[in-house]
């Protein structure tokens, strides 16, 4: 319910996620223990992921028989739907069939970074502060009123997408519980509406296509595209003697680097755990992954001068 630029629900009974989160057996025990009744709406394909998920309903399509079923089930007005990663497009017919009561949980300091994607791109960024924000649903991507936000930094250890999503998830699951405690206490949380003019949208990263490796990129943006493929992608990729090969576990060093440009991508030394490659700038790549088409760590068979290389009809 929205009352004088404010959000809040009287006398809160439900929580019904729309979607998927694997931690949802998680917010399931947090509403148990606050007296809430958890339900979980889904699609068939996310479906296979909630098998012990006892309380739920699939649905391909927000149809007829969909607000049908929340009719009969739920009182919209003392319930919060929330999309968590899920399927649908909610368009403004369904929209207002939730009366304001639908919101989504976001993973960055929205207007900023809405879309997919979002902790490859902070990576890509440097981007190191971390946000979980939470905002009404309307018929944009991730452009609804923000009802609550949480800001922190991700730890230094953070290096490669699954760092910033298993921080991610620590960080969500403490700001769901306060999210809902404030509702519960029906406390009224003044809606802040996005500005449009500072925003910025990412797109989704395709890991297959968009994971070529540029080895004309500085240092700096090079160690950065490579973390952003890491786990729990398939890794960024380059051809070695003319074979896919992707490269994980990496980091940059300044103790034995190239000169010039044309250095870059060569193998210059080798260690049974790691391997050392040319970039320019005297910097050089520690490498300590790299894997074949099969996933198979490759690094015993590679032999110091060899260069690794990428077409420029691939980047």
């Amino acid at each position: 319910m929205i009352k004088e630029n404010s959000f809040y629900i009287k006398q809160l009974k439900n929580v019904v996620f729309l979607g998927y989160s694997d931690l949802l057996s998680k917010f399931i025990d947090i509403n148990s223990n606050l007296k809430i009744n958890t339900f979980v709406i889904t699609s068939p394909d996310q479906n296979k992921k909630l098998e012990k998920i006892k309380k739920k309903k699939v649905f391909k399509n927000l149809n007829n028989l969909f607000r049908s079923f929340i009719k009969k089930n739920f009182d919209i007005e003392k319930t919060i739907f929330i999309s968590i990663s899920s399927r649908w497009i909610f368009k403004k017919s369904t929209i207002n069939f939730f009366k304001n009561n639908l919101i989504n949980f976001h993973s960055s300091r929205l207007p900023f970074d809405r879309g997919g994607a979002t902790f490859s791109w902070q990576i890509l960024k440097g981007d190191r502060v971390h946000s979980n924000t939470a905002h009404l649903v309307d018929e944009g991507v991730d452009t609804g009123p923000i009802i609550f936000s949480r800001n922190t930094i991700y730890p230094y250890d953070c290096k490669i997408p699954l760092d910033f999503e298993i921080y991610d998830k620590k960080q969500l699951e403490f700001f769901y519980q306060s999210l809902v405690k404030k509702i519960i206490k029906e406390e009224k949380l003044r809606l802040y509406n996005q500005n449009n003019n500072i925003s910025s949208y990412n797109p989704r990263i395709n890991s297959v296509k968009d994971s070529w490796i540029d080895w004309n990129l500085k240092p700096e943006d090079l160690i950065k595209f490579i973390n952003a493929f890491d786990e729990p992608y398939e890794g960024a990729k380059t051809l070695l003697n003319g074979k896919i090969v992707r490269l994980k576990s990496a980091q940059i060093s300044s103790a034995v680097g190239g000169g010039h440009p044309f250095m870059s991508g060569i193998i210059s030394n080798k260690d049974k755990d790691w391997i050392t490659i040319n970039l320019y700038d005297g910097k050089c790549l520690i490498v300590e992954r790299i894997l074949n088409e099969k996933n198979e760590n490759i690094l015993k068979n590679i032999k110091i001068e060899d260069r690794f290389f990428t077409d420029s009809k691939k980047l």
